[in-house]
């Protein structure tokens, strides 16, 4: 779904394609919010197989009625990005912009960003899994302990729509650097948190990168691609992403088990934030927006 709806907006929104992008990730949060508490309440009004098909209805029938209001692109319905109007009359549909998916895979930009996706992703799926133990094992209760996934999360909300406004004020690939630089020093700080509210400063610095590495994705890819491709290619950049989510929390949990601490943990996914924005750093996006993307095979 999150493919879908970014990849429509990449091709309605280009001065606010950031902003755009972080609202749509804003409801994702909010989904992940609401619906446990949903579900927990009509679990208690009906039985379990009765809630399974309840919530199946209610997903079924609103993502049919909602894809309905949804088109490709603005010059489907003869209307312009941003909704504004070309400075000359245009006769003809324009063609899109960008490269094709093959074109993209024969370039060093996609499969760093593939990359940098995979790094970064370890990283904040690790934190979502192990950071309520680590809180634990410092000593701290187990219920307060779960109020640090609560703020960042929320957080992470924030983070969305503030460095999505931010894309589109510096730049995709400064405020990807940026949230990337927020993962890292979070990575840093996080070895040395001891006290609750230590780890909530923690938990501002993750979230502020983690909601707004996920809101630019999208983004990026249309920025250094075009958009003539872009929902294969942000799927694909998304499904890299599965390899750093099942990889990272797994070999963390082997590094905890081999060194019995998880500072170790902490300061090797530094260092794989580190690397990742190192590469952020070296990515060219295409010069001129308005043209085909010339890319850097090199």
């Amino acid at each position: 779904t999150d493919v879908v709806l970014l990849s429509t907006a990449a091709r309605w929104f280009y001065t606010m394609r950031g902003i755009m992008s972080g609202i749509i990730k804003v409801g994702t949060g909010l989904g992940m919010v609401i619906a446990p508490l949903f579900i927990v309440w009509i679990m208690k009004a009906f039985p379990w197989r009765t809630c399974f098909f309840i919530l199946g209805a209610i997903i079924l029938t609103s993502y049919v009625l909602l894809a309905q209001l949804l088109v490709r692109d603005p010059a489907l319905k003869k209307q312009y990005p941003d909704n504004t109007e070309p400075a000359e009359p245009v006769g003809t549909r324009p063609p899109e912009q960008g490269i094709s998916f093959s074109e993209a895979l024969s370039t060093r930009q996609f499969w760093s960003l593939c990359l940098v996706s995979v790094l970064v992703v370890s990283c904040t799926y690790t934190i979502l899994m192990h950071i309520v133990p680590h809180v634990i094992d410092v000593g701290i209760a187990s219920t307060k302990a779960a109020t640090v996934i609560a703020v960042l999360g929320g957080v992470s909300m924030a983070g969305r729509l503030v460095m999505g406004a931010a894309a589109d004020r510096i730049g995709t690939k400064r405020a990807l650097m940026i949230s990337v630089s927020f993962i890292f020093a979070a990575m840093c700080y996080l070895p040395w948190a001891r006290t609750l509210w230590m780890f909530y400063g923690f938990a501002v610095l993750q979230g502020l990168g983690h909601g707004g590495f996920y809101a630019l994705i999208s983004p990026t890819v249309a920025e250094f691609f075009g958009t003539k491709s872009h929902g294969v290619l942000l799927g694909s950049v998304i499904f890299s992403t599965t390899i750093g989510g099942a990889l990272g929390p797994f070999l963390a949990g082997y590094l905890f088990d081999v060194t019995n601490t998880y500072r170790v943990v902490f300061l090797a996914l530094a260092g794989t934030t580190l690397a990742a924005l190192m590469l952020t750093a070296t990515l060219t996006p295409m010069a001129d927006k308005g043209s085909t993307a010339i890319m850097d095979k090199g």
